[in-house]
């Protein structure tokens, strides 16, 4: 009834005195049992360190002087009291980001019981800092802690204890960005600490920073598969450097501003504009060799280079020629109607440079660059390619051999240059792939 409860609380204020602990025994110090019941994480804020988040901070103490009977007034066993009412504990949070206050608000009620227990349940939006670890980010963890303390007596008066070793989860709602993964509960007496364990869900990185990231990087490549001739190289390849610059500038304003420790994905953003870098610069070193002036000599490395790749095209090409030589041959279908085998001069005894197939009557017969001419009646495949390899060997004599020119190295480095930095790209996101893997299990 209302009237008990009125008269319950006229009779216990006429000796109490809220400035006093509720203890009979005041050398000794009273405990205060705490506990946190997290209900959503509402802001991680990366770049300042801080996080914001709901919860109900629960405070449980035994008031020694303000204890009753319930068969004395209509068997009333707990009501609720205003806090100016009665003595409750001033508690604070330590690491508040902006300024630390006391948690206790005048509108606030305490739940008081017969027995003399008080139950003080603190509703807010904490906002306190937390030291980043962004070393494997985004797939990294974050311890965060909550600090709370007396904000009006010292060791020995207050004594802090946790109501339960972890934090609770009764009205917890799950976040869109982050996994609860562990939580605990700690006291020294003189404060209470609140661990969570908080786990990032990377899926959001991946999709809008790290593929796109990892597109621009491959797309930078294809550079080299560009025509020189279209003169799209040097546009195309800055556009790309600058996309991912500004990849680089979206990420690093969330990431904290701080150096220790690094997040290896920075130093894979590093790597991957340097690459891009090196790319550009080689795309323009490229450039300067297909338009070098052809008066200047091509160096001795450059002439291996060329004939390496020569005569890996000639290799292929050579195949392929033997392949159709031998097909027609088969068919007796050699070319013919060969007019003319050679050029002469009246007098003289040069030839023109060309090799020539064609049937005379019923004779097959080559015409050799240097201008004899074989006739075999019995002319097969074997004598063909005997005949092929001899012409090709006359043809590779340095005199008649066709000159090396800067334009045909530049375009022959660009399948190369290709493969190169795709191969540079694919080990650097290997390689921080494996590392994050790595440590993510650890």
């Amino acid at each position: 009834m209302l009237s008990d409860v009125q008269r319950l609380v006229n009779s216990k204020k006429l000796d109490y005195n809220k400035m006093f602990r509720p203890i009979l025994n005041q050398s000794n110090a009273i405990n205060i049992y705490t506990g946190l019941d997290l209900v959503s994480i509402q802001e991680f804020n990366e770049v300042e360190e801080k996080i914001s988040y709901t919860g109900l901070l629960y405070l449980y103490w035994r008031d020694e002087l303000f204890t009753w009977n319930p068969s004395e007034y209509g068997d009333l066993k707990d009501f609720y009291i205003g806090v100016n009412e009665i003595w409750v504990p001033q508690l604070m949070n330590v690491n508040a980001v902006k300024e630390i206050d006391k948690l206790s608000q005048d509108w606030h009620s305490v739940q008081a019981q017969s027995n003399g227990f008080m139950l003080y349940i603190i509703a807010d939006i904490f906002t306190s800092s937390c030291a980043f670890d962004v070393t494997y980010y985004p797939w990294d963890e974050q311890v965060c802690s909550f600090h709370f303390m007396p904000s009006s007596y010292g060791p020995g008066k207050i004594k802090l204890l946790p109501y339960y070793k972890v934090v609770f989860q009764t009205y917890y709602l799950p976040s869109g960005s982050w996994d609860l993964v562990d939580t605990k509960a700690e006291a020294d007496g003189l404060s209470v600490v609140f661990k969570i364990t908080i786990r990032r869900k990377p899926m959001f990185v991946i999709v809008n920073v790290i593929l796109p990231l990892m597109f621009l990087s491959v797309l930078n490549i294809f550079v080299f598969l560009i025509p020189t001739e279209t003169g799209e190289r040097i546009s195309y390849c800055l556009t790309v450097l600058l996309a991912i610059a500004v990849f680089l500038t979206l990420v690093g304003d969330s990431l904290p501003k701080n150096a220790e420790p690094m997040s290896y994905y920075s130093f894979y953003l590093l790597s991957v504009l340097v690459v891009s870098a090196t790319i550009t610069i080689f795309t323009i070193l490229n450039l300067r060799l297909y338009y070098a002036d052809e008066e200047n000599e091509v160096g001795t490395f450059w002439r291996i280079f060329a004939k390496l790749i020569r005569c890996k095209c000639r290799q292929s090409k050579k195949n392929a020629k033997s392949d159709r030589y031998i097909h027609r041959q088969h068919n007796r279908d050699i070319i013919g109607g060969l007019n003319q085998a050679r050029e002469e001069d009246k007098g003289d005894d040069k030839v023109n440079n060309r090799t020539f197939t064609g049937n005379s009557g019923n004779r097959p017969y080559i015409v050799h660059s240097a201008g004899f001419i074989l006739n075999k009646h019995d002319h097969n495949t074997e004598n063909a390619e005997e005949f092929r390899k001899r012409d090709e060997e006359h043809l590779e004599d340095t005199d008649m051999a066709p000159k090396t020119t800067w334009k045909e190295i530049s375009v022959a480095l660009d399948p190369w240059l290709f493969f190169l930095f795709l191969v540079v790209f694919v080990v650097d996101t290997i390689v921080f792939l494996a590392i994050i893997y790595t440590g993510d299990n650890k």
